[in-house]
């Protein structure tokens, strides 16, 4: 069993990448920066284990794509799954947002408490943990609804928001935004112990 999993949001596939920053979309920035949020989680103290998965890159259509991705999380048996995201609206929104499956108790504690520790780090605003199980577009949240861990979509910052976008990457090359991170893991998992 492993305690956490980190899942880099979206894939390379026919123009999936997600949301666009200033520096890279979704599935690049994520890609770049979630093996120094493992090396955090898993060096913080408690004897954490962390695993990243990406999206497999496939021809396969989107419906299989995330069945397997579901496959995968649900195999390996984490405590704790946080799908990593950014959002991209207008340009103006700022802060951080956590969504959950609305009859999980366990993920509404860590979007919470995630939302908490990162917009610290990143000096921006803790903004209200969203419970739903569709997207913003309809499709459904399948890494809340169809796996067996208590699991977060993790939208850390606006990317099309550049003062968002540039305080949360000096918060993670500073490794604030990672160490807030591991905390806050290591919290909620030894609460749930």
């Amino acid at each position: 069993m492993t305690d956490v999993i980190l899942v880099t949001g979206h894939d390379r596939h026919l123009g999936n990448e997600g949301a666009s920053s200033p520096s890279a979309s979704e599935c690049y920035f994520w890609r770049t920066w979630a093996p120094s949020l493992r090396k955090a989680i898993e060096s913080h103290g408690h004897g954490l284990s962390c695993r990243v998965f990406h999206r497999r890159e496939s021809v396969a259509p989107y419906n299989a794509r995330q069945a397997d991705l579901v496959d995968r999380l649900n195999r390996a048996r984490p405590r704790l799954i946080v799908d990593l995201h950014f959002n991209a609206w207008q340009g103006t929104n700022t802060g951080v947002t956590c969504v959950h499956h609305p009859a999980s108790t366990r993920g509404a504690l860590a979007a919470r408490t995630l939302i908490a520790a990162v917009s610290v780090a990143q000096g921006t605003k803790a903004l209200s943990p969203l419970a739903q199980t569709e997207s913003w577009a309809g499709t459904e949240l399948v890494v809340l609804t169809q796996t067996e861990a208590p699991a977060v979509i993790l939208e850390a910052f606006w990317g099309d928001n550049p003062d968002d976008h540039d305080a949360a990457v000096a918060a993670l090359i500073a490794g604030a935004t990672q160490q807030a991170i591991a905390d806050a893991v290591a919290d909620l998992l030894s609460e749930w112990a």
